[in-house]
C-alpha cells in the first residue's frame, strides 16, 4: 500500500532550523476526536557558542508547554520569533549560557499539537501523518493497534499501549494507520 504525501503531509515539517547533530522525538497521540497529540523533543546542541535554538516551525496549531535543561535548574525561556503559513508559530529556546568549546548542551521541549488534517479517525481507521529526520517514537491511543506504517518500525508495548519506533536518518514522512481493537 502506498500513501501519497502530497497535501497535508507536505505542510507538516517537523524540524528545527539548522538540524542539530542529535535529536529524538516522542509523540503521544491523544484522543483522535480531539485531533491533538503531545510532542516531547530531546535535543543535543554541540555548535560552539550557540546561545539558542529555533525549533518547531509547524504549519498547524501548537502550544509550547515546557523547555527544560537536562541537568536541571530553571526552566528554559522561549519566545515566538515569527509565524509560518496561516499564522502558525515558530519558537526560539534560549540557553542559560553559550555552548562551550568541546561541550554539548542537552535539553527537552514539550509541546501540544493540533491538526485535523494530520491526525484524525475516518470510519474505523486512525490516521497520523508527520514528517521528521530524527529518531521517532509514536505512542498510539489506548486500545489502538497499527495496521500500516510507511517505513519499517519496531513495535512494543508500554504501559498497555502500543509504541512504534524508527531510527531516523533522512527527512521522511511518518505515516501510521491504526484500528481500535474489538
Amino acid at each position: 500500500m502506498r500513501v501519497s504525501i502530497a497535501g497535508p503531509v507536505a505542510a507538516l515539517i517537523l524540524a528545527c532550523t539548522g538540524v542539530p547533530a542529535w535529536a529524538v522525538v516522542s509523540i503521544d497521540l491523544g484522543a483522535p476526536a480531539e485531533n491533538s497529540w503531545t510532542v516531547y523533543y530531546t535535543f543535543r546542541e554541540s555548535q560552539e557558542q550557540a546561545q539558542s535554538m529555533e525549533i518547531l516551525p509547524y504549519d498547524f496549531e501548537m502550544e509550547m508547554i515546557s523547555a527544560e535543561a537536562e541537568k536541571g535548574g530553571q526552566p528554559l525561556k522561549w519566545m515566538e520569533i515569527n509565524t509560518g503559513r496561516e499564522g502558525a508559530p515558530k519558537y526560539q529556546v534560549k540557553f542559560p549560557e553559550p555552548v562551550k568549546p568541546g561541550e554539548r548542551y542537552r535539553f527537552s521541549v514539550e509541546a501540544k499539537m493540533t491538526d485535523a488534517k494530520s491526525y484524525f479517525e475516518d470510519t474505523e481507521k486512525l490516521t497520523f501523518m508527520y514528517q521528521t529526520a530524527h529518531e521517532v517514537f509514536v505512542k498510539l491511543p489506548d486500545g489502538y493497534y497499527p495496521v500500516y506504517t510507511d517505513e519499517p518500525m519496531q513495535i512494543r508495548r508500554e504501559q498497555g499501549r502500543v509504541v512504534l519506533s524508527s531510527k531516523g536518518g533522512s527527512r521522511r514522512p511518518v505515516v501510521v494507520f491504526a484500528v481500535k481493537g474489538k
